[in-house]
């Protein structure tokens, strides 16, 4: 049981460093790829499903597989999408975000 779950995930890691790839980096940035590539990893597990229901144990691992490398995929794009203005990262590192320290007695202080 151990050589399955070292295949997916090295189909896994294999997808992402794809997607941290210059030239397919630059695909995340689409909304509609992001969405239609989920819609390919479940249209590849609904195949698989299928195809391991119907005894085709090989075609089914290989569309798992494949699934898994396209989520792979998938995760590094989502990974690489820019964080919003609102995001506590951002507003901590441009100063809009007041930090302070609320004691036990309700008492609060600035902190610098």
């Amino acid at each position: 049981m151990k050589l399955p779950a070292v295949c997916l995930a090295a189909a896994f890691a294999g997808g992402v460093a794809l997607g941290l790839f210059t030239p397919l980096g630059d695909f995340g940035s689409s909304v509609a790829l992001i969405r239609a590539t989920f819609l390919a990893v479940l249209a590849l597990l609904f195949l698989s499903a299928i195809l391991l229901r119907n005894d085709r144990l090989n075609l089914a691992r290989s569309f798992s597989l494949a699934a898994w490398f396209v989520l792979g995929l998938l995760n590094s794009w989502c990974g690489s999408q820019p964080k919003p203005s609102h995001y506590v990262l951002n507003l901590a590192q441009s100063s809009h975000l007041v930090w302070e320290l609320i004691s036990g007695r309700g008492e609060s202080r600035k902190l610098t």
